[in-house]
């Protein structure tokens, strides 16, 4: 078996380089051109990378048909549309000025500018969805690249606790397991949300009374206080989350306070995310992270903390 250290810096390792992957692609995606944001988050929903795959695949197939058009100084479509609603001023002020030959001429000229006043804002506008629709594409595979990273980063990490689990009762299995929380925090830090992220553990003591006790942290400085006892609102609220083993985000605590919040100016943080900590149906705790802004994580996190 491969040892704790071992196990934690192969987990760096791969997560510093997917998130190394992610900023250069995300930085492929956006520029010249805004990348869309959600009012969920920051980022866009894992669940269209199928579809976000093939879309790629499709505008990096089309691309060097529209380079042209990509090529294009933003104020060149203002200057075109402008010379030609001026053309197709001009040429109907002429057609009524002259006769025969001359006449159909400035007929068709007016005609021609009417058409192309038309058409450059529409080719624009089409130029703009398609770099768009390709930003929003390469930044969702990103997230997915992401996502595989970290299912295959923490693997390792997952079959330690796996052990810890189904070890006997004694001092190597309660040495082994203080040895994995700690690797287990830092990478989720490591790769979830931007800096002084912070990254808690809570065991799940069945008491009485049954509660969720905080034990560790990694990241932003200050160990979180909150106990989640069963009979109060935040408890009931928690240990009924583990129970059905679901997860939660909050986007803003102010806005959107969990059950039971107490407003204080003690919390140093604005957004987090829980989740249960289960292994087949017994449940050991709770694992969440935290950050000081709201928008700092979203949903997708909640993903990433669960290895799924």
């Amino acid at each position: 078996m491969p040892a704790p250290s071992q196990l934690f810096l192969s987990t760096l390792r791969a997560s510093r380089a997917a998130r190394v992957s992610v900023r250069h692609r995300h930085a492929k995606a956006v520029a010249g051109t805004p990348v869309r944001r959600h009012a969920a988050g920051r980022r866009l929903d894992p669940a269209k990378a199928s579809e976000a795959n093939d879309s790629v695949r499709i505008v990096a197939s089309t691309s060097p048909s529209t380079s042209w058009a990509t090529s294009w100084p933003p104020w060149l479509p203002t200057v075109l549309t402008g010379f030609f609603v001026a053309a197709t001023a001009l040429s109907g002020t002429q057609v009524g000025t002259t006769e025969g030959t001359a006449q159909t001429v400035w007929v068709a000229v007016q005609v021609v500018s009417a058409v192309a006043a038309f058409a450059v804002p529409t080719a624009e506008r089409v130029r703009r969805d398609r770099r768009r629709r390709a930003a929003e594409a390469l930044e969702l595979s990103a997230r997915t690249e992401l996502r595989l990273a970290m299912n295959d980063a923490l693997d390792p990490v997952v079959r330690q606790i796996g052990r810890i689990a189904t070890a006997a009762v004694g001092p190597e299995r309660d040495a082994l397991r203080e040895q994995a929380i700690p690797f287990v925090l830092t990478a989720a830090t490591q790769v979830i949300g931007p800096d002084r992220t912070r990254a808690c553990w809570f065991v799940l003591e069945s008491g009485p009374p049954r509660l969720l006790q905080p034990v560790a942290s990694v990241g932003r400085a200050g160990p979180p206080r909150t106990e989640f006892v069963t009979g109060t609102p935040r408890g009931d609220a928690a240990l009924a989350m583990i129970e059905r083993d679901e997860q939660y985000f909050c986007r803003d605590v102010d806005e959107e306070p969990p059950l039971g919040w107490v407003s204080s100016g003690s919390h140093e943080y604005r957004t987090f995310v829980a989740v249960p900590v289960t292994a087949g149906n017994t449940a050991f705790g709770m694992l969440t992270i935290d950050a000081p802004n709201a928008g700092d994580l979203t949903g997708d996190d909640a993903g990433l903390l669960r290895l799924r």
